[in-house]
């Protein structure tokens, strides 16, 4: 399965998204998704700091070298990147074809989100999971909470957090609205680690151009997708105004790289900040 994976890397661009999209790998699978005796590069990497606008980055490979770490230990609100632990409890604990009905509670919780859920309406699992990953619809991720109960959701969303040994993260509610939803880079990468390694689903949903399931459309908000996608696995941004400035999280892979983990907090420009890094880490790479 390792070298499947890889090798799909090496494909078309068409080719690999549908290939993504297609594999899911089954939970708690514990070979490495690559050997590290692969990757020799001993060439420093740099990045300028003048360049980036972000208080927290790291730039890391999964299960290898951290090549930029600044602040990636410090504690700051996630907003949306919370959905990525929302997806993970959710992935755990409903069948993919799940069938959760909108109540009012759902739809007044957030009004004038961006899927426009009604009341009444039936979406699965996955239409809820899209919707939340794609577009960041809080509605759809609060609907998913509500699967279990909004209350007992988050207690296993810290829990989860607890078992990874993210001890630095909070969750109070399952969108990252509540500034309370803090954490660090050094945290969310043990997070994104175990997602593309156990249930790589999450990732191949996040990169999806858009989504529609009956009345409901939502569009990619990862607006370096449409110039990169052949090199994003996955992605997650981030914002609620000033408590927590612009966040983002990439998931890269480049020809004659392993996957890198792209974190950042707090930032003024995260499309600038994250292009940036895409292209001092292109030259590194290629």
């Amino acid at each position: 399965m390792t070298q499947i994976l890889l090798w799909l890397f090496f494909l078309t661009n068409q080719t690999l998204e549908k290939s993504i999209s297609q594999k899911i790998c089954q939970p708690n699978q514990q070979q490495s998704i690559y050997s590290l005796n692969d990757f020799t590069l001993t060439k420093p990497f740099n990045l300028n700091s003048n360049d980036l606008t972000a208080k927290s980055v790291l730039v890391k490979e999964v299960g290898g070298q951290t090549l930029y770490d600044s602040n990636a230990d410090q504690r700051r609100p996630i907003a949306s990147l919370s959905k990525l632990m929302t997806a993970l409890i959710s992935v755990q604990l409903y069948k993919p074809n799940q069938i959760f009905t909108i109540n009012q509670k759902t739809v007044n919780e957030y009004p004038g989100d961006i899927a426009r859920l009604t009341v009444g309406e039936k979406l699965t699992r996955d239409d809820l999971l899209q919707l939340a990953l794609i577009g960041s619809s809080n509605n759809a991720a609060y609907a998913l909470a509500q699967g279990l109960g909004v209350d007992k959701f988050v207690q296993i969303m810290n829990s989860q957090a607890k078992s990874l040994g993210m001890n630095q993260t909070a969750y109070y509610e399952p969108t990252g609205l509540d500034p309370g939803n803090q954490s660090t880079l050094d945290n969310l990468y043990r997070l994104a680690d175990l997602i593309l390694r156990d249930y790589p689903q999450i990732f191949a949903f996040s990169r999806e151009d858009s989504f529609s399931v009956g009345p409901n459309s939502v569009i990619n908000i990862d607006y370096l997708l449409p110039y990169y996608k052949n090199i994003i696995i996955g992605s997650k941004t981030g914002y609620i105004g000033r408590a927590s400035g612009e966040n983002l999280i990439l998931i890269l892979k480049f020809k004659k790289s392993p996957f890198i983990f792209v974190g950042l907090l707090d930032s003024q420009n995260r499309d600038k900040d994250g292009e940036y890094i895409i292209k001092k880490l292109q030259d590194y790479y290629e």
